[in-house]
């Protein structure tokens, strides 16, 4: 699998308070867009990914979102996606070193333009297993039982 596989967060770069953006690549292919905010509303947006060169491709998009715990409003994407308004998103992907939180040297993806209706173009690495973040798996463990998970 490409060296981009794992969990790449705005919070790695910047210094966060009350929300953060993340992007989840795991070896099998899916992954998710993530979106949390300090007031406990939290936002996946669930794909397959492929990456061609610097050509990363998300396909079969869908968008859940979480109060807590509890998931409350899940969709499909498609006509209330401001930038894109299909199942499938095309990005150039920049990989790079850049100086994140306590001016460490991290690699990151920077992108060509923002996912979804969110502003964040820069990641920078977290971790290799997505998983290992027990929140983010229980999510993932709910999406699944629920059939939701792509």
């Amino acid at each position: 699998m490409p060296d981009i596989v794992g969990y790449w967060t705005g919070g790695s770069l910047y210094h966060i308070a009350w929300e953060d953006d993340a992007l989840a690549l795991m070896e099998n292919g899916t992954g998710y867009y993530f979106w949390f905010s300090a007031a406990e509303y939290d936002s996946f947006h669930t794909f397959r990914w492929k990456l061609d060169g610097d050509l990363l491709t998300l396909t079969s998009i869908k968008e859940y979102h979480f109060q807590g715990d509890e998931l409350i409003k899940p969709k499909k994407l498609s006509n209330n996606v401001v930038r894109f308004p299909s199942d499938t998103i095309d990005v150039q992907v920049v990989r790079t070193i850049r100086e994140g939180v306590g001016m460490k040297q991290i690699p990151a993806l920077e992108f060509s333009q923002p996912f979804f209706y969110y502003t964040q173009t820069e990641f920078g690495f977290d971790r290799s297993d997505v998983l290992e973040i027990d929140w983010h798996r229980q999510k993932v463990e709910q999406l699944k039982e629920l059939g939701a998970w792509i």
